[in-house]
């Protein structure tokens, strides 16, 4: 899936099932384009457990550390995070 559309499926999420559903498949694609996620088990265990405000950290501390970025992850957890708050009636 491409980035826009999964970005674009998380935003239409009406609940946390749609946004669970949307988010599926999205480690293995990421660690498919971006093979040095692999080692990034912290990051992984929270999109992985739907922490992803949580994820947003992890991904910018794992960048900090590798010297590398990862823009369609960064994008995809920060919409996920953002509806997820939505969903939970809290901000980000």
């Amino acid at each position: 899936m491409s980035t826009e559309d999964r970005v674009d499926s998380i935003q239409r999420a009406q609940n946390f099932d749609d946004l669970h559903d949307a988010m599926q498949g999205f480690l293995e694609e990421a660690e498919g384009r971006y093979p040095a996620l692999a080692q990034a088990a912290t990051l992984k265990a929270c999109i992985g457990g739907s922490a992803f405000a949580q994820a947003v950290g992890e991904l910018k501390q794992y960048q900090s550390l590798t010297g590398e970025t990862y823009p369609d992850v960064h994008r995809v957890v920060e919409a996920a995070a953002a509806k997820h708050a939505q969903l939970s009636g809290t901000n980000t």
